[in-house]
């Protein structure tokens, strides 16, 4: 209290600590900046906390291959001879008239070749006869080389530029205690087991006429009991950030302590051998069924001090993943020039980006943000010391103070 400028050298002044309570004897100007002081220190600070998560996704498939095609008026099913990047990676693609053709549905279009590859088409092959050229809303090109006997050898050449982005969007809010650590989760829920019971194999004999070795024999029977899962845990996949907040005394600032995390899920993997039941002449093999998930994490852990109302930026927890399949025909794919008819290539390409913005508020304890209240308004002493507007000027009215001896005191809780 001396260090905040109370001055205990009136006479009477005094002040008791029995360990729970401040029993202050003061005028009654020391008395209302010691209650001031002791509300300051008694405020329990809040932090509110917003954040937004923003991933950006941008992808890319570039394509360029060459089929032969084998074709008849008479309705003869055709073979191509490649796959096309479409089946390769799942991803739709559309004709001229704006139809999606989507992986591993075989679509039909009038005078137009059906999507490639179409080993299992069934309909009547469309008429090569006016398709010839580009096709400008695809990039394919449809050329009759030839003829053989009584069919037709046409080339279908495809030329492929996708390019596609998506924009995915979070933004939790909270309110925590200075000093203590919030947890925001937007993820999936992930259950599996940790560990697997051991197989079981049971040997046994039977009879004949139960068996299956004939009438009158003997024969063998295998019991093979696969493990069952066991300790099930749960894994969190998405993103999940911890934030501890750190309120500043003697200034509008806030420390921030963050650990973003991004947990994605990979896919299963294998574990152990293949187990083995033999009996006489019957043997069985039984994998192990032991998967076990792979995640891929990104990780960061920082601390920043920001003013009250800023924003922290968290960026670089990039990710970039590129598939690219060559398919060609044993052989003929190999000859130079014309091997290119016989070769197809595919490349697909994905990035994500992901930006967390993190901002703080300090908030009082009715909820609103500190920065838009009146600092040392209390209830009650908004006309306390009012001013008063005359002619001559603003009249600002001091409130009555003691010069004397003390004349009151102050019983306040720690």
């Amino acid at each position: 209290l001396i260090r905040s400028g109370v001055s205990f050298d009136a006479t009477g002044a005094q002040l008791n600590f029995d360990g729970a309570n401040l029993i202050v004897t003061q005028n009654r100007k020391n008395l209302e900046r010691i209650r001031n002081i002791i509300r300051r220190y008694s405020d329990i600070k809040q932090v509110q906390i917003e954040a937004k998560f923003i991933e950006v996704t941008e992808s890319s498939l570039n394509e360029l291959s060459s089929n032969l095609r084998l074709s008849s008026a008479a309705g003869i099913r055709a073979q191509s001879n490649l796959r096309s990047a479409e089946q390769v990676f799942g991803s739709a693609v559309t004709n001229s008239n704006g139809l999606i053709l989507d992986g591993g549905v075989e679509t039909t279009i009038p005078n137009q070749p059906p999507k490639f590859p179409t080993p299992n088409y069934g309909g009547t092959e469309p008429s090569f006869g006016g398709a010839t050229g580009w096709n400008g809303a695809t990039g394919n090109y449809v050329g009759k080389i030839g003829t053989i006997g009584s069919y037709d050898l046409s080339i279908f050449i495809r030329a492929l530029e996708q390019n596609s982005g998506s924009d995915l969007m979070s933004a939790p809010s909270l309110t925590v205690m200075d000093q203590k650590t919030a947890v925001i989760k937007v993820a999936q829920l992930l259950r599996y087991p940790q560990s697997y019971s051991d197989i079981q194999a049971q040997v046994g004999s039977q009879s004949g006429s139960s068996g299956g070795s004939g009438s009158g024999g003997g024969g063998n029977s295998v019991a093979v009991t696969a493990g069952t899962p066991q300790d099930f845990t749960v894994e969190n996949v998405g993103v999940t950030l911890e934030v501890t907040p750190s309120v500043s005394t003697e200034s509008d600032t806030i420390g921030l302590i963050l650990k973003p995390r991004v947990t994605e899920f990979e896919g299963f993997v294998e574990y152990g051998g293949t187990s083995v039941a033999i009996s006489g002449t019957i043997t069985v093999s039984v994998p192990s069924g032991f998967f076990q998930p792979i995640f891929s994490v990104r990780e960061v852990q920082t601390e920043v001090t920001v003013f009250d109302g800023a924003t922290a930026v968290i960026g670089g927890l990039t990710r970039e993943e590129v598939k690219t399949v060559n398919d060609k025909v044993p052989v003929l794919g190999d000859i130079p020039l014309v091997g290119t008819a016989f070769r197809s290539t595919s490349k697909s390409t994905v990035k994500k980006n992901l930006m967390i913005f993190v901002t703080a508020n300090l908030v009082s304890p009715g909820g609103s943000t500190q920065r838009n209240n009146f600092p040392g308004m209390r209830a009650g002493s908004t006309f306390s010391n009012p001013v008063i507007i005359s002619p001559g000027g603003a009249v600002y009215r001091e409130p009555i103070e003691a010069t004397e001896a003390p004349s009151g005191s102050s019983n306040s809780g720690q």
